[in-house]
């Protein structure tokens, strides 16, 4: 009866790996060290790089056939990029396609811009209807600017660089929406007047019924002035109002107008 030492089986023998040569390594990372490998046999590791020296075209023969199951498919890691180039192409991808982002998003800008300058030549004001039936994309446009605007002067990340803020600014463009919106419902109760020689608004006017709207609320502003009570209402919109003949009480017709000097009535 022969005895083993306790502790050791035959099973436990274990063959240490077969190291690969300096001058094979060199071959390896052309396809990426990430997928190589340290083979155990030697057999598999003279297949793999007979493979890679072939560029993929060489059969294995009998001998060389890889019965590992851990072992790679070689003409699978032949087909793998290095991964520096791949990220390279991918880098090269992205800052391709910013670019081409960053020009497009400038060139709207620029034809929206254009756009405004037009109106305002035409209208003498940069105050675009939101529902301006003409050019829509405008009017959402000149919404946005305005967002923008005001996440800029919060702190926080805006689309609105300064170069573009002076440029509108100096088309006189209204940042506050409230009195943008002021400012276009005096424009028109101003067209009005010209068209039908004063500003009397009938109290329905269904040719624009916001209008109407808009001048019942400033009569009742102008009250609350009046009674040194909250308002919106102000001496700069008063004048502005009186000037164009703006009926304050339409139903008493000896108080109907107001000159710019007598806001203290």
């Amino acid at each position: 009866l022969i005895m083993h030492p306790l502790g050791h089986h035959h099973f436990d023998d274990v063959l240490e790996p077969t190291p690969i040569a300096v001058h094979d390594i060199k071959i390896v990372d052309r396809v990426g060290l990430d997928d190589a490998r340290f083979f155990r046999d030697s057999q598999i590791r003279s297949c793999i790089l007979a493979l890679l020296k072939s560029g993929g075209n060489e059969k294995p023969t009998t001998s060389q056939k890889i019965q590992h199951q851990d072992s790679y498919d070689a003409p699978t890691i032949l087909k793998r990029r290095p991964l520096n180039e791949e990220l390279a192409d991918k880098s090269d991808s992205d800052n391709s396609s910013q670019c081409s982002t960053s020009k497009s998003h400038s060139e709207k800008w620029n034809q929206r811009f254009q756009d405004l300058a037009q109106f305002r030549s035409k209208h003498g004001h940069c105050l675009v209807p939101l529902d301006w039936p003409e050019n829509p994309a405008l009017a959402h446009w000149i919404k946005h600017q305005r967002g923008q605007h005001k996440a800029k002067n919060s702190g926080l990340h805006s689309t609105l660089t300064d170069a573009r803020e002076q440029a509108l600014e100096n088309l006189g463009f209204v940042w506050d929406s409230h009195r943008a919106t002021w400012e276009e419902r005096f424009n028109e109760i101003a067209e009005y007047q010209t068209m039908h020689g004063h500003s009397n608004l009938p109290s329905r006017y269904d040719a624009n019924p916001r209008l109407s709207t808009w001048v019942k609320c400033q009569r009742r502003q102008f009250k609350l002035f009046q009674q040194g009570k909250k308002s919106h209402m102000t001496k700069e919109r008063i004048a502005k109002l009186s000037s164009i003949g703006f009926v304050w009480y339409p139903r008493q017709t000896s108080r109907n107008v107001l000159s710019p000097g007598s806001l203290l009535l």
